[in-house]
């Protein structure tokens, strides 16, 4: 089969999403199908790119401005290519992006079948109606559309749902994780030894994009309670600024706090799993997901034990798994309670990595999802 995946950003830096478009798209092409990815070039990574299987063929529009989180490509409305003319079916990764619209024009006039998989990225998100403007110019269209819509949890079926989405073309399955990529890990001792940080202190960590929908204020206002208390606590917030770092750093500044917080920016591979042999605990502080993070997923392989937030996805996800303890997003004390617990005894906490282990490698890993969504591709190729 001809696949063309589409996303806003295709760079490390782009977070989870990019990350499984990279691995799935390696998935495809070693099974004997040709993958063609459309993006943009914010954040391009040459490394990146040149370390990709050279069977992926990548097309990235010039980015001209950058606009509310869209990124504007003006060469994109003439310069798709043959790519999209001969795709069996078009597979979207971003739904608030600028180079949906040419791909989706092409998709009507070629009569190619397309599939919503956006990974959380609806309008239903969005505080600031930026997505909503979009979805009634551009996401109507997408939806009339599609053939299939894919998501990760039946919270982010709902949010199809509401925004009219056919039920009878509605998949839940998660788009799966290199489970061998994170079989091994360093040493403990790398991270702390470069960042200042003894044997004897607590590690807490988050690690992800540092965007106001990650909740990474939330994680600040526990962790003050617990450093009243506890003088041994060293918090990692791991990753890079999406606009939302300067918020942080005032709180951050207001609590007194600041000797004990680290930001090392965003990580590779490499930098991740050294971090993630140095932590104790990982904390998922979301205000919104539709799924269990990619940096979780990571954390708990690496033996953490995982905290996270109620009422989205990723609690959904937590909950199946049974693989850690949820508190309800703003109450501090029940989050700086739940980390003094999880740092300073042996609670259930711990137990229940096991489970999220066992879980992501009967149901998560990437050879074995690909599979399935090779089979939703192939029924779709037939209704061209």
């Amino acid at each position: 089969m001809n696949i063309v995946q589409v996303l806003d950003i295709f760079s490390p830096k782009g977070g989870g999403v990019s990350a499984v478009v990279e691995k799935f798209s390696e998935q495809l092409v070693i099974k004997g199908h040709n993958v063609t990815v459309y993006s943009t070039d914010y954040l391009k990574d040459d490394n990146f790119l040149n370390s990709l299987d050279k069977r992926i063929k990548v097309k990235l529009f010039k980015k001209v401005f950058r606009f509310g989180g869209l990124s504007v490509c003006l060469d994109s409305l003439w310069s798709l290519g043959n790519d999209i003319k001969n795709a069996d079916v078009i597979h979207f990764h971003s739904f608030t992006s600028f180079i949906n619209i040419p791909v989706l024009w092409k998709a009507y006039k070629y009569q190619i079948p397309i599939v919503i998989d956006v990974h959380g990225n609806l309008p239903g998100t969005d505080e600031k109606f930026r997505k909503k403007i979009f979805h009634y110019l551009v996401g109507k269209k997408m939806f009339l559309k599609a053939e299939l819509f894919v998501a990760e949890t039946m919270k982010g079926k709902e949010e199809y749902m509401a925004l009219g989405a056919d039920q009878n073309k509605l998949v839940v399955q998660h788009p799966g994780f290199d489970v061998d990529e994170m079989r091994s890990f360093p040493e403990r001792g790398t991270f702390r030894k470069e960042y200042g940080i003894s044997d004897a202190e607590k590690v807490v960590l988050f690690l992800g994009r540092i965007h106001e929908i990650k909740g990474i204020d939330f994680l600040l206002d526990g962790y003050n309670e617990l450093v009243k208390t506890k003088n041994d606590v060293t918090l990692v917030i791991a990753g890079p600024d999406d606009g939302h770092l300067s918020v942080l750093k005032a709180k951050i500044e207001k609590y007194g706090i600041g000797d004990k917080i680290k930001f090392p920016g965003f990580m590779n591979l490499e930098q991740k799993k050294a971090v993630l042999s140095d932590a104790d605990l990982f904390v998922q502080p979301s205000r919104y997901e539709q799924g269990i993070a990619h940096t979780t997923i990571e954390a708990l392989l690496a033996g953490l034990p995982v905290i996270a937030t109620t009422n989205n996805g990723a609690a959904e996800d937590i909950e199946r798994m049974d693989c850690g303890i949820l508190v309800d997003y703003g109450d501090n004390e029940l989050l700086s309670a739940e980390m003094e617990k999880a740092l300073y005894s042996k609670s259930r906490i711990h137990e229940k990595v096991v489970n999220g282990v066992n879980y992501i490698n009967e149901n998560l890993a990437i050879t074995k999802t690909s599979d399935l969504f090779l089979d939703f591709f192939s029924k779709l190729k037939g209704t061209r």
